[in-house]
């Protein structure tokens, strides 16, 4: 157990640094970020100025993606003003989502899974310590909910 959330804590470092050195290149040697390849801004809305086509032009496209996600979920909670300002300086700064937003993807999809489980007779029981998830099987064994969902996948 404790070498999964070391080796969690490894990924997010290097996806931070991944983040630092794509900031560090600048723009996408491969090609600008078209129009068509990202979101409808006008759905989420934003309206757009050329100050702003002209930095998600200039930005990798996976900040852009990034930065769009994290004003996806600074939406949820209502707490936007600016939404074009708040998306500039989410791509300037590479922010990255809190995960929030795919904490509740995540409870959702486990919920859905354990209704099955449940219901299947294979687990009886769940909890969380440290932030990793546990489940109690019918044979008295906890299991990591990664491991869980491996050995029991929704469906079978």
């Amino acid at each position: 157990m404790l070498r999964v959330k070391e080796l969690k804590r490894q990924l997010f470092r290097a996806e931070e640094e991944n983040q630092r050195l794509k900031i560090q290149l600048g723009p996408s040697k491969a090609g600008s970020t078209g129009k068509d390849s990202l979101p409808d801004l006008k759905s989420l809305g934003i309206e757009m100025n050329s100050t702003l086509e002209r930095l998600i032009r200039e930005t990798p496209e996976g900040i852009v993606f990034t930065a769009i996600e994290s004003l996806r979920e600074a939406k949820l909670t209502g707490s936007i003003i600016n939404l074009g300002g708040f998306l500039n300086k989410a791509i300037r700064a590479a922010w990255r989502p809190n995960g929030a937003y795919q904490k509740k993807v995540d409870i959702e999809e486990f919920n859905s899974w354990w209704k099955w489980a449940y219901g299947k007779r294979l687990v009886k029981a769940a909890t969380q310590r440290d932030g990793v998830h546990y489940v109690l099987t019918t044979e008295e064994q906890w299991l990591i909910l990664e491991e869980a969902l491996r050995i029991f996948p929704k469906g079978t």
